[in-house]
């Protein structure tokens, strides 16, 4: 489809909460409901002649001439309707933004529309059904979702039997003008005219300034408006809401305006949706790792929305520190470059380890090799948003305390050997260039850090981490520690719900 106005100034990104939530509900109930045979196309089924619906409808209810959808607007009372325990079953369910169609195809407004009297608060129930459940869902913190289908009204009560209701002008009111039945096409040969063009954007305008929903969308059909009214709809909505998001189908928008929406259907091709990145370093006393150790527990990251990867570095038997932090700085350019490959939002990058990768993600962050050398891929950055950091075995300079089941300082512990096979004790240098709290001021460039450690570790002891945690806080860093109840040098309780969630928390916050 060609475009004939500037849209470019229109286009929106989906914003960052819409693609870590990703769980959405709407939700049909309106005057439909009363009769609440099928589904909501109830109210055209019922005039289509010989139809299911229309077959149900007249057993139950009379002739069509005689009972019209109209005479159902009474009898939607609405007597049990209770936005927060509707807010409170879309929290259970996980959904991040939900709401109710705010006008389906029936003509029928479920808030206080001054452009159209067939709505909820003037007949009905007599409430602000929009406006309710606003306020309950962001109570919850739930993002407001608007939906308007009423392009669909355009020829849809279209009735092939003659002698129904929506044929007398005195219910115009109700159904709008009587039109050629081929008006209930998808796209109809007869476009709707300026005054349903001029009612429709009048609605959308309604909304976005009434309510400003977060997410509107367009249950498609929209393309049977003339272009003018459709960039004027989706100006109103984000001179509202610049931060909003439009959902559309089909070409009803141009590509970029919002959201693409897919109905009962998929893309053809893979398309490039990007999702945050939480690059693992797996701890293996700067030895050769078995990347596979943590596949498992780093996979529940993964569930949350990650692309997960998993670093192998140089191990302490072939390079010396700090080869392993280079490797893993090449590891995040490696994964930024190939982003669109591997779907990964190089905005949205988190370096992590255990143990000894816990000290690779440190000096990860904090070596500066841009230009030098080391660095395999000149001009792509190796910033990350947020380091998180398991009981990483960060400094030596503390004298081990806690039965210990390895040493840290002679020349065959993973400090010495990794330092070149170095007594450490004899070379404090060595042991204060290894130590991140020793290398860290005011003006060092790192990342909010978030440390885990156990408080019966006899591998790595917490007071390492204490230590780092400390010099953090006292140069201004932003840090949180949290010390592990009983737990040793890993295992389960560093990948419970709850640790998850806390990960989660802080990754997501990194990225506003």
């Amino acid at each position: 489809m060609s475009w004939n106005l500037d849209w470019k100034p229109l286009e929106h990104d989906a914003p960052q909460w819409m693609r870590d939530g990703k769980f959405g509900l709407f939700f049909h109930w309106g005057v439909y409901s009363v009769p609440a045979c099928e589904n909501e196309w109830y109210s055209r089924n019922m005039y289509l002649k010989g139809c299911k619906q229309n077959l149900w409808h007249e057993q139950h209810y009379g002739k069509l001439s005689e009972f019209g959808y109209k005479d159902f607007i009474p009898m939607f009372k609405a007597e049990r309707f209770d936005p927060d325990a509707w807010a409170d079953l879309v929290k259970l369910s996980g959904a991040k933004y939900a709401g109710p169609v705010t006008e389906h195809a029936d003509n029928y407004s479920l808030w206080d529309s001054k452009i159209n009297p067939i709505n909820s608060v003037k007949t009905g129930p007599h409430r602000d059904i929009a406006g309710e459940c606003a306020a309950a869902f962001r109570k919850q913190g739930i993002k407001y979702l608007a939906t308007f289908h009423h392009q669909w009204l355009w020829g849809w009560f279209m009735s092939t039997d003659n002698e129904a209701d929506v044929y007398d002008p005195a219910n115009e009111i109700y159904y709008g003008p009587a039109l050629p039945l081929e008006t209930n096409r998808y796209i109809p040969y007869r476009k709707p005219d300026k005054k349903f063009a001029d009612i429709w954007l009048e609605k959308i305008r309604e909304v976005a300034e009434a309510y400003r929903p977060d997410v509107l969308y367009f249950d498609g059909r929209v393309m049977i408006l003339p272009e003018e009214y459709r960039y004027q709809a989706a100006r109103y909505y984000y001179d509202a809401v610049p931060q909003g998001i439009i959902t559309y189908k089909q070409e009803d928008f141009p590509k970029g305006l919002g959201v693409f929406d897919v109905e009962c259907g998929r893309f053809a091709e893979k398309q490039p949706f990007a999702r945050p990145c939480f690059v693992f370093v797996q701890g293996s006393a700067w030895m050769q790792q078995y990347v596979y150790a943590k596949v498992a527990q780093v996979a529940k990251l993964a569930q949350k929305g990650y692309v997960c990867a998993i670093v192998e570095y140089r191990h302490s038997g072939i390079a010396s520190f700090p080869a392993q932090a280079v490797d893993a700085r090449n590891a995040v350019r490696f994964l930024r470059k190939n982003a669109a490959r591997f779907g990964i939002d190089p905005a949205r990058m988190i370096l992590a380890g255990d143990s000894s990768g816990g000290h690779t993600a440190m000096w990860g962050a904090m070596l500066q090799d841009d230009h030098t050398d080391d660095n395999l891929y000149p001009g792509v950055s190796a910033r990350v948003c947020g380091i998180v950091n398991y009981y990483g075995s960060t400094s030596v300079m503390a004298p081990d305390s806690n039965p210990q089941t390895v040493n840290h300082c002679l020349p065959d512990s993973p400090e010495g050997m990794v330092m070149g096979r170095q007594d450490l004790l004899a070379h404090p240098e060595l042991a204060r260039a290894l130590s991140v709290e020793c290398n860290i001021d005011a003006q060092t460039d790192l990342p909010p850090v978030l440390i885990f450690h156990g408080t019966k570790d006899r591998t790595v002891n917490c007071t390492g981490s204490a230590i780092l945690y400390e010099k953090l806080k006292e140069t201004g860093h932003e840090v949180s520690f949290y010390l592990v109840k009983g737990a040793d040098h890993g295992g389960p309780e560093f990948w419970t719900d709850q640790v998850i969630d806390l990960v989660d928390r802080f990754c997501r916050k990194c990225f506003e």
